[in-house]
């Protein structure tokens, strides 16, 4: 009980981080195309948050989760990143940062279905030897 509330606080505060990023960028002069990738990213860093939080709370299961993650974009172009202002450059660092604490989540969540999903290995056992008296 106690793991998942913490998991919801984290997706909370990531929730809140996600916010004052975008809360930064809106107040920083952007080009159109700049403006479009960042609430870009942002939209899909809120749908990965989404999803590991349905995850968490039972309501998707792992393999539709990575359905759902696989269109997710939750990297920055570094072209992007060049052409910013210091302060717009700060938030971008921020999101960039939560994208890829999200996209290890959800990379985490899908190697544990797929350990889930695998078949335990055997043990080869060596092979026996038998006397045969004639």
């Amino acid at each position: 009980m106690d793991q998942a509330r913490d998991k919801g606080d984290e997706i909370g505060r990531d929730f809140a981080r996600l916010a004052a990023a975008q809360e930064r960028l809106n107040a920083c002069p952007l080009s159109v195309g700049d403006r479009e990738t960042l609430s870009r990213l942002n939209a899909d860093i809120a749908s990965g948050l989404v999803l590991l939080l349905s995850m968490d709370d039972g309501c998707i299961a792992r393999a539709e989760l990575a359905a759902a993650a696989a269109p997710l974009e939750l990297a920055l172009p570094a072209n992007v990143m060049t052409r910013l202002t210091a302060v717009a450059r700060l938030a971008a660092l921020d999101l960039a940062a939560l994208a890829e604490g999200v996209a290890a989540r959800l990379a985490a969540a899908q190697a544990a279905e797929t350990r889930k999903n695998e078949k335990p290995r055997r043990r080869q056992v060596r092979p026996r030897l038998e006397l045969v008296s004639p």
